[in-house]
């Protein structure tokens, strides 16, 4: 299997958490960092829309999507499931996670490139806005977190796996989450994971490859495999 990625996406954070707590076996092609239509036009040869990330698996099936790459390899390889083969236990794992994609993840991405902003480029109004649904959807996941150690039961499931990729952008940001206690231990149970940790390791090497490319001058402009 070959799986296309950007290190720094938080979707594809999501999607390697879940490799390796899988010890799924894959070949990494990285998408070098452009602007959106630079990168999706060194993606459409793979898959049309552009995306990222993107699987191609050995069949020769593309699959994008992250939490659809997640559910292919529920079907197709070993390990612990992240999403319950019960359709109605299914259905609250995935809710949480297309909540967390939507409330918690894309308004901390939006946060981080408003902060890359020149200083008379950023918009107040706007970065309020984007924290208050990020502390909104905080005190959502706080309240559910009350009675059990993730988000559906005693095991990390698909919405913990996106959980934890979104909270690790407000890390970065030094988004304030003492309020949060349940949210602070369950990002704390989910980071400190050896799978986690893995998954860090391998997006530094990308990163700092690609930091050196750019520094002799020689950075891609196509996907290359790591």
């Amino acid at each position: 299997m070959q799986l296309y990625y950007h290190p720094i996406s938080p979707y594809a954070r999501k999607v390697l958490f879940a490799a390796y707590e899988k010890d799924v076996s894959f070949e990494s092609v990285i998408v070098p960092p452009a602007d959106w239509q630079r990168q999706a036009a060194a993606m459409r040869n793979v898959f049309p829309l552009g995306m990222t990330p993107t699987l191609v698996a050995d069949d020769g099936t593309v699959i994008p999507e992250s939490s659809i790459i997640i559910e292919h390899f529920d079907l197709k390889c070993a390990g612990p499931r992240f999403v319950p083969p019960d359709a109605g236990l299914a259905l609250p794992v995935r809710m949480y996670d297309r909540l967390i994609d939507a409330y918690l993840i894309a308004p901390a991405g939006q946060l981080v490139f408003e902060a890359r902003k020149p200083a008379a480029a950023q918009s107040a109004s706007k970065r309020d806005a984007l924290q208050t649904r990020v502390r909104t959807t905080l005190e959502f996941l706080e309240r559910r977190l009350s009675s059990s150690p993730f988000l559906n039961g005693e095991l990390p499931l698909l919405s913990d796996l996106a959980g934890c990729a979104g909270l690790a952008i407000l890390d970065q940001l030094q988004f304030p989450v003492g309020d949060f206690s349940r949210v602070r231990g369950w990002y704390s149970a989910l980071a400190s994971r050896s799978s986690w940790q893995r998954m860090l390791h391998s997006r530094l090497q990308a990163c700092s490859w690609l930091l050196e490319a750019k520094q002799k001058s020689y950075a891609p402009t196509e996907p290359f495999r790591l």
